[in-house]
């Protein structure tokens, strides 16, 4: 519903014909995509936690260093990684 939407609404803002025109509305790739679906759900300085990088998640998931934000995503969220027991 919602990729419909976007489609429709890029379509009217340039005046297009869904006949003439196709329009793609997908992110490049999950980094941008989780990214946005951050930043409708969370307010900048929010807490948000992810599972680390070193058990198999993404830097997207709020990924630093113990002195340094190392993603985008840690920058502007206050971010929390935790681990699983993988044995």
């Amino acid at each position: 519903m919602v990729e419909n939407l976007a489609i429709s609404r890029t379509l009217k803002a340039f005046r297009v014909k869904d006949s003439e025109w196709g329009v793609a509305v997908q992110p490049l790739s999950g980094s941008p995509a989780n990214f946005c679906a951050y930043t409708a759900l969370v307010q900048p300085g929010e807490k948000i936690m992810g599972l680390s990088l070193y058990c198999g998640g993404h830097l997207t998931h709020g990924f630093q260093t113990e002195n340094k934000k190392v993603s985008a995503t840690s920058v502007y969220f206050t971010s929390k990684s935790y681990s699983v027991n993988i044995l």
